[in-house]
C-alpha cells in the first residue's frame, strides 16, 4: 500500500483492527481525527532499524491490543 495515499492507508488499518507503523507524522492528524483506532506508532526517522524492531517485539510482547486501542506511541 505503499503508493497509496495516507487516508486510505490509515482506513485500512481502521478497518482491518492493525496497529499503524509509521515514520510519517502526517498520521498524527489523521489518528487525532478518529477517537477509536487501533492505535498508531511512530517511529524516529533517525532511529536504526534493529532498533525499532526491538522495541515493537517487546511492546508486542508486553501489550495487549486493547492497549494500543486510541492511543499514540513514539519509538
Amino acid at each position: 500500500m505503499l503508493s497509496e495515499s495516507d487516508e486510505t492507508q490509515f482506513a485500512f488499518s481502521v478497518q482491518q483492527g492493525r496497529v499503524l507503523i509509521t515514520r510519517d507524522h502526517d498520521f498524527r492528524e489523521l489518528a487525532s481525527a478518529v477517537i477509536d483506532h487501533p492505535g498508531v506508532v511512530f517511529c524516529k526517522r533517525r532511529s536504526h532499524f534493529g532498533a525499532i524492531v526491538k522495541e515493537l517485539d517487546g511492546m508486542a510482547s508486553s501489550m495487549r491490543a486493547s492497549d494500543f486501542r486510541g492511543k499514540l506511541f513514539y519509538v
